[in-house]
């Protein structure tokens, strides 16, 4: 078995070749966020059919996004640092947030369909 690397994990080609990386299907949407000190939805419009999201953390300020639902806070949500990002299989209908440690924290996502 061959190992391809990307970002989502145990995704499979027909021909059994593991992949580590986002299912494009339809299509791609990338965005750019400035996240506060509350609360705020990622992406605040989702993709439609969304099947992944990547959000990464590209402040330059020391910025930590803590991500959750919508309670999120610093102190219950997980922390993305800078530079950080993470993905998941994830559907348009599911609401993620976050806050950030400081204000104007800058956000990077794509989704894709």
């Amino acid at each position: 078995m061959t190992k391809v690397f990307s970002p989502n994990e145990n995704v499979r080609d027909p021909d059994g070749t593991l992949r580590w990386g986002l299912i494009i299907r339809k299509t791609f949407l990338q965005q750019n966020l400035t996240i506060g000190t509350d609360s705020a939805k990622i992406p605040t419009s989702p993709l439609s059919n969304r099947i992944n999201i990547l959000i990464v953390n590209n402040s330059t300020g020391g910025q930590i996004l803590y991500i959750g639902d919508s309670t999120v806070s610093t102190t219950n949500g997980y922390p993305v640092y800078i530079r950080q990002a993470v993905s998941f299989y994830i559907e348009d209908s599911v609401d993620i947030y976050g806050v950030s440690s400081a204000a104007g924290a800058n956000i990077r996502i794509i989704e894709t369909s």
